[in-house]
């Protein structure tokens, strides 16, 4: 894959908010901004289905977060928020805060 394609398709092209900006199928961190409860390095990108499913990279800390969900149970999902702060927590784990 060209390194100008992964480039282009890390970029930011809309504002969303809190939850930092959208590329190319990815959802990019801004300014720290991206996930509720935690402040992100930029350049952290993530991918993320219903139920709460995610893939989040975080390649300033060498990290993938993958998480999923059996949302053939019904009510069994995880949102945002939930998923926020389970990330700071494994990041203050790392950084021993």
């Amino acid at each position: 894959m060209p390194a100008e394609w992964v480039k282009q398709s890390l970029t930011s092209y809309s504002d969303v908010g809190f939850a930092g900006g959208y590329g190319y199928l990815w959802w990019i961190a801004v300014n720290g901004r991206h996930l509720p409860f935690v402040n992100l390095p930029e350049g952290s990108f993530s991918a993320q289905g219903a139920g709460g499913h995610y893939v989040l990279v975080v390649p300033a800390m060498d990290l993938v977060f993958v998480h999923r969900v059996n949302t053939d149970i019904r009510g069994n999902d995880v949102n945002p928020r939930q998923f926020g702060e389970l990330v700071r927590l494994v990041l203050g784990a790392r950084r021993g805060s």
